[in-house]
């Protein structure tokens, strides 16, 4: 299993973004929904994690927004809907 720094708009990231995205928007209400969109992702003092297993199929990501000097906001994973996923990318990156 590897962590690394990754681009939101790779497309299995991209795709995992969107849904996590879609989730929030069906669930939650709007003032409630606080998820980064991919834009929002790539701007500065925004760094994006994915976790993915040996081979490289990804399994769940995470970024840090930097608020200021001293302080940053963790925006958990959103995991995908396959099966492959599981638990662990959100008990990992859950805030």
């Amino acid at each position: 299993m590897h962590i690394r720094t990754d681009d939101p708009h790779t497309p299995d990231v991209q795709g995992l973004i969107l849904e996590h995205l879609q989730e929030m928007h069906a669930t939650s209400p709007q003032e409630s929904v606080h998820a980064l969109g991919l834009d929002q992702l790539r701007a500065d003092g925004v760094t994006l994690w994915t976790v993915r297993q040996d081979d490289g199929e990804l399994l769940g990501c995470g970024a840090l927004k930097r608020l200021d000097s001293r302080h940053g906001e963790i925006k958990r994973c959103a995991p995908p809907s396959s099966p492959a996923g599981g638990e662990w990318p959100v008990r990992c990156w859950s805030t």
